[in-house]
């Protein structure tokens, strides 16, 4: 399970490849909005 600000945002369920924990991990790992941070 993936919480994100409390929410759960996304679950994988039973055995799972570590390549598709890995995947499933870093699209929640992204920033919400590309555009903050940016200082362009």
């Amino acid at each position: 399970m993936i919480l994100k600000r409390g929410q759960k945002v996304d679950l994988v369920v039973g055995a799972a490849p570590k390549t598709t924990l890995a995947n499933t991990i870093d699209k929640h790992l992204k920033p919400d909005d590309p555009q903050k941070g940016s200082k362009s």
